[in-house]
């Protein structure tokens, strides 16, 4: 896979665009998907949006894309409210859940495609954009078979390829990595850290994978039943969920401080990453399970204060069977005081 720096994107005249989504709302077929949605997003950021199935991600993307017209509110790129314009107009490129490249054409006659009709160069410009972009996305030895060729992460990757050559500001990426898997994913997972490091270009990212989240983004939008719960850089978002809905859904514990450790108070939520499970811990509870999730391993301690996640390491798991006590300790740095009221 070729390996990307900061700068080799230049020459592809790639750069990104701010987004402003205001008010947005969107009904299908008579039913509110997307409520009063409204954020901003600056020049060059990557948003990973994360929310369960059903929750309007894909929605939104295709309002922004222009493939569905909202009820109400406003989509602005770089200042420019492009809410009434067609999907070709809007500097606005997506790449679908399931890449539709044409299947009688060969990736390389996709790109150039995409670079004459979108980005309006001349076919010689074009095809030099085309073999640049796969030397960018690792894919020269592709370009000349046909979509029903190729593995799914080289679909993948021919589809963000065509995405840049239409020279885009904003690239909107729907489950990207959802049909690939775990060593692909998190292959391809790494190339879209330098692409974005490469090229600057706005990225929105959706997803249901939190790890893919934290992974990638500058910023995090979580949407719940269409809604958007809530809108931040991606550490402040992690580490201080602003209600306890929104630190339920990022995997955190959330639970009365003084149930846990009489010298504290308050609704707190705490990532699985601030519970370490040792022989000396100052706090003691029941181990009821064992998961493996995603390379790593999630324990479920029961405590006076509910069950509690932790992650270990898998070896430090073959130490451990259900129904042990065990000793934990906290690193209570990372909790993070919650309105009993959100």
């Amino acid at each position: 896979m070729a390996s990307l720096a900061p700068g080799d994107g230049a020459e592809l005249a790639l750069r990104g665009s701010s987004l402003r989504i205001q008010n947005l709302t969107v009904a299908i077929d008579g039913k509110t998907v997307l409520d009063d949605i409204d954020f901003a997003l600056g020049s060059g950021s990557y948003l990973v949006v994360l929310g369960p199935s059903g929750s309007g991600k894909t929605t939104l993307l295709r309002t922004i894309a222009g493939l569905l017209d909202p009820v109400s509110g406003s989509i602005i790129v770089d200042g420019q409210d492009v809410t009434a314009l067609p999907p070709w107009k809007r500097d606005v490129a997506f790449v679908q859940q399931i890449p539709g490249l044409l299947p009688h054409l060969t990736v390389e006659e996709n790109i150039v495609l995409a670079a004459e009709l979108r980005a309006g160069l001349a076919r010689d410009a074009a095809r030099s954009e085309a073999w640049q972009l796969a030397r960018m996305l690792g894919i020269e030895d592709i370009l000349r078979r046909r979509p029903g060729q190729l593995s799914g992460g080289q679909l993948q990757r021919a589809a963000i390829a065509v995405a840049l050559a239409t020279r885009a500001r904003i690239l909107l990426l729907d489950e990207p990595l959802s049909h690939l898997d775990r060593p692909l994913a998190e292959q391809l997972r790494n190339e879209l850290k330098r692409l974005h490091q490469a090229t600057g270009i706005t990225i929105v990212h959706v997803t249901h994978d939190q790890d893919e989240a934290l992974a990638l983004a500058t910023h995090i939008a979580v949407l719940i039943d269409g809604r958007l719960e809530a809108f931040d850089k991606t550490e402040k978002l992690y580490f201080r969920p602003p209600s306890k809905r929104v630190a339920e859904f990022l995997g955190h514990n959330v639970f009365e401080a003084e149930r846990l450790d009489p010298g504290r108070q308050g609704l707190v939520s705490l990532p699985p990453e601030a519970i370490y499970i040792h022989l000396d811990g100052g706090y003691k509870g029941v181990l009821r399970s064992l998961t493996r999730e995603r390379g790593r391993v999630v324990a479920s301690i029961e405590t006076p204060a509910g069950t509690i996640r932790a992650y270990i390491h898998p070896l430090d798991a073959e130490k451990l069977t259900t129904g042990m006590q065990v000793r934990f300790d906290v690193d209570w740095s990372l909790a993070h005081r919650l309105s009993r009221n959100t």
